[in-house]
C-alpha cells in the first residue's frame, strides 16, 4: 500500500492492515502529520493578519513529532555503540621505513578530501 492510499485511509478513518505498511514509513507519516498540524496551528491568522494560533497546541504537536522522531532514530541512524569500532592496538614503531611509506601512501590515496592528500604528490593517481 503506498503513502497516498494510507493517507486516504487515515482521512476516511478506515483501518489500515498492519502488513501493508513498513513501520518506519508509518512513523514518518505520523511525524509528517504532527508537523503539518503544528504548521497549520502556527499559521492561523485573523482578518488583520495577527497570529491567533494557540502556542500550547502548536508545542504539543511539535512534542509529539519529536517523540515519533525519537522512536524512528534507531532505524535511521545506528548508534555508535552498535558499530564495531574496536581495533587492536597498533605499534607503528615495529614497521620498517618502507612499510611506513607504503602505509602513508595508502592513507593519502584513500583520503576523501584535499586536506588529507599527500602534500608530496601532485597530479592524478594511476590505477
Amino acid at each position: 500500500m503506498d503513502e497516498a492510499k494510507v493517507r486516504a485511509a487515515i482521512a476516511a478513518r478506515e483501518p489500515i492492515p498492519s502488513a501493508s505498511l513498513d513501520p518506519v514509513a508509518a512513523m514518518e507519516l505520523i511525524y509528517r502529520q504532527f508537523m503539518g498540524q503544528a504548521a497549520a496551528e502556527q499559521g492561523k491568522v485573523d482578518d488583520q493578519g495577527r497570529r491567533i494560533g494557540d502556542p500550547a497546541v502548536w508545542n504539543d504537536h511539535l512534542l509529539n513529532a519529536q517523540r515519533v522522531l525519537r522512536d524512528m532514530a534507531p532505524y535511521l541512524r545506528p548508534r555508535l555503540g552498535s558499530i564495531d569500532h574496536k581495533f587492536p592496538e597498533m605499534d607503528l614503531s615495529r614497521l620498517t621505513d618502507a612499510q611506513l611509506a607504503q602505509l602513508a601512501a595508502i592513507v593519502f590515496a584513500a583520503a576523501d578530501n584535499p586536506e588529507g592528500q599527500d602534500p608530496r604528490r601532485t597530479g592524478t593517481t594511476t590505477h
